[in-house]
Parts: structure tokens; sequence; C-alpha cells
């Protein structure tokens, strides 16, 4: 939770946001390959209103577009590199207005009301966001 909790602004009346939806959320446990253990909150994007396709559209490249460009750097002796963003659409700031009623997992901001200001996965945006945000 520590590194989720920056997707969280808490109001100080306790009360609803003005113009903002309510966000149910669940957390996923999971034991990775290597042991470690990983906690993620995710978004019930199901209950989400449908938003445009414009709004939550991103790209994905094809894997004959990858082979391609591999094939290119082979081809001209290019170093392929790549990275790995931590809770990459935590990076992301989101216009769509949400708000969340903060649970135990929340620790001492238990009960407390909280606008989402970042992607959380699972929100119908949050690719979109975190494509909009890269490109910027």
């Amino acid at each position: 939770m520590t590194n989720v909790l920056v997707a969280f602004e808490y109001t100080e009346d306790g009360g609803a946001p003005v113009g903002h939806e309510y966000l149910d959320y669940h957390m996923v446990f999971d034991i990775k390959i290597t042991l470690d253990q990983k906690c993620c909150l995710v978004a019930d994007d199901q209950k989400v209103e449908e938003q445009p396709r414009e709004n939550t559209y991103s790209s994905v490249p094809s894997r004959d577009s990858v082979r391609m460009f591999f094939l290119l750097a082979a081809l001209n002796n290019c170093d392929v590199k790549a990275e790995d963003i931590q809770n990459a659409y935590l990076t992301a700031p989101i216009t769509e207005k949400y708000w969340v009623k903060c649970g135990p997992e929340f620790g001492s901001n238990e009960g407390k009301t909280a606008k989402v200001v970042w992607a959380l996965y699972s929100l119908p945006v949050a690719g979109a966001a975190f494509r909009s945000y890269l490109g910027s």
C-alpha cells in the first residue's frame, strides 16, 4: 500500500466530493515464482460508467512490428534496451473524477474519503492516461 497511497488525495470533510463518481476497489494478493509476496489495489472497473472509446484506448504494437524492429536492430548492430516502470499507472494523472471510501488497508486513514488523482490498475482510462503521460 505504500506505493499506492500516492494515488489518493484525502478530503477534509469526509463527504463525497461534488462531481466525483464513487469507485469501488478490491485487493489482489499473489505469490510470485520467486516466493515474493505481491499485493495490488485494483479498481472495480465494471461498476464505473462507460467511458467513450477515445478516453480509454491505448495502442499496443503488434507482435510482427516488434519482431521487425528487433530484426532491424540486429541488422544494424544496435543494442536493444528495455525498462520496467515500477507501478507504471501510478505515475499518470487522470482527468476523470473518482472517489473512494478508505478501508482498513489504508491504515490510519480508514473511514476517510479520498479522491483518486493517479491512474489505478483496472480503471478504464488507466492505459490511455499512462500513454498520454509518456507522450508528454
